[in-house]
């Protein structure tokens, strides 16, 4: 995500997956969009309100292990593509 200056801020690690019949959850998949599971919010943006929220009552990211949710591909950034 950005923060208030435009400045890039990774709030999460997580594994993406592919999205085999286009839904995840009762969500609709878009073309835009990958499957990813949280695997540990980072610092205190467990907070940060997912875009595409699982289910009902999993509104944020730190709701949101051990489900599959759906982020916009321009919110996704892979390790290998992080310069150190």
């Amino acid at each position: 995500m950005n923060d208030e200056d435009g400045n890039l801020v990774v709030v999460a690690e997580a594994t993406a997956h592919p999205i085999h019949d286009g839904v995840v959850h009762t969500s609709q998949a878009h073309h835009d969009h990958y499957k990813v599971t949280i695997d540990k919010v980072l610092e205190d943006h467990g907070s940060v309100l997912l875009p595409v929220a699982p289910e009902e009552n999993i509104t944020k990211l730190g709701e949101a292990y051990g489900y599959f949710i759906l982020r916009p591909r321009s919110m996704v950034i892979f390790e290998d593509e992080v310069s150190t």
